[in-house]
């Protein structure tokens, strides 16, 4: 889901860069912003801006995060569900895994209300732990040893996090406790190297859908009465705009007819042409559908002429035509031998017996059905005949 690495284009890095910058801030106990100083990436601490930018990244220990299983696999009845769960909290936001089963494991992150508070201007507000699951590209658990160091699990569908406390001290307690395999690396993020770690989970993340899971809308603070002049101008800007509509619709309405009554009898004549133009069309197509189903038989008689010199003992009762074949009826001395003679003829494409072969006295009756060549080389006698 990651569509910005180290190989996009530069003008996108860039662009990411100065974004990272100037309108991502990283909220601790204050409000910092990212800076570079000598070629490091550094939090910068900017009370006065408590709040103002428009990305905050939130500290682990501001927010809340569980992971818990619910046994449900529709995300509309599931959404329902955690917004009954959570309907007493100013700011929580979920991630749902994939269903499994017959049910859906969900991270959700609660922010206090003080916090909400704060970042009511922003339009994204991202956790910590979410973005360095998103930046990760391996599985591991990482010691992230900020003031107050937490661990963190990248192995899983979904994000892990615990900060530590008197019961989880190191990160085999931590696997322990989240049921992960004893054989996972351990990685440290000291709190130096965290700013770079959090920009490259941020420009590694930056389109991804969980990642946009997180964007509000901000609280705007408006009086009753700015509220009412808002809905007023609404209403009026409505008004006019369908007012303007309207009569541009008339407008146009009126003048194409002007346009069509000064064609007068051109357009008339335009239609006739038009129709005996598509009369001719479909008259074509029909001749050409025609020639193509049309049979030149004229050449049976060749056919025919050829038969009665190399078997003197043929007698010809009959001649029929059957949707697109020739039937023959008659006598022979041997009527396998006949078949042969016919299927050998370059005048034939195709020859069979389509009735079993009788014996008459010295002779025996056929039946045989046959399909002429249609080449152009063997219609030349009388292309017309049928």
């Amino acid at each position: 889901m990651t569509l910005l690495n180290q190989n996009d284009l530069k003008p996108a890095v860039a662009a990411l860069n100065w974004l990272f910058q100037h309108k991502v801030g990283y909220l601790s106990n204050t409000l910092h912003r990212f800076v570079f100083s000598n070629g490091t990436l550094v939090l910068r601490e900017e009370p006065k801006q408590q709040g103002g930018l428009p990305i905050v990244i939130v500290a682990r220990h501001r927010y809340q995060e569980f992971v818990k299983s619910y046994p449900i696999t529709s995300l509309k009845e599931l959404h329902a569900v955690l917004g009954q769960e959570y309907a007493d909290k100013t700011l929580v936001k979920h991630v749902i895994s994939a269903a499994d089963g017959n049910q859906r494991r969900v991270c959700t992150y609660v922010f206090s209300k003080d916090i909400a508070e704060t970042l009511a201007s922003a339009v994204m507000v991202l956790p910590e732990s979410l973005l360095l699951w998103l930046g990760s590209s391996t599985p591991a658990i990482y010691h992230v040893k900020t003031e107050l160091p937490f661990f963190l699990a990248t192995s899983s569908d979904l994000p892990l996090s615990q900060r530590l406390n008197p019961v989880l001290q190191n990160a085999d307690t931590f696997k322990l406790s989240q049921g992960l395999p004893s054989e996972t690396p351990i990685r440290d993020i000291a709190a130096d190297q965290l700013p770079s770690a959090l920009y490259s989970g941020f420009k590694r993340s930056a389109f991804s859908s969980t990642l946009h899971l997180f964007w509000k809308l901000p609280r705007a603070r408006w009086s009753a009465t700015q509220l009412k002049l808002a809905g007023f101008g609404a209403i009026t800007a409505l008004v006019v705009y369908f007012g303007a509509a309207s009569l541009y619709l008339q407008l146009s309405v009126s003048q194409h007819e002007q346009a069509i009554a000064e064609l007068g009898s051109e357009v008339n004549s335009l239609l006739d042409r038009q129709s005996r133009y598509e009369k001719q069309v479909e008259d074509f197509n029909q001749y050409q559908a025609m020639k193509q189903e049309k049979q030149f038989t004229a050449h049976l008689w060749l056919l025919l002429s050829t038969m009665n010199d190399q078997d003197p003992t043929l007698e010809l009762n009959s001649v029929n035509s059957e949707e697109q074949f020739l039937v023959l009826r008659g006598k022979t001395s041997r009527a396998t031998a006949l078949l042969a003679l016919v299927q050998a003829n370059p005048l034939v494409v195709f020859s069979e017996f389509s009735a079993p072969v009788l014996r008459e006295g010295d002779k025996e009756s056929f039946v045989i059905r046959l399909q002429l060549n249609q080449r152009a080389e063997v219609q030349g006698a009388d292309s017309d005949a049928k």
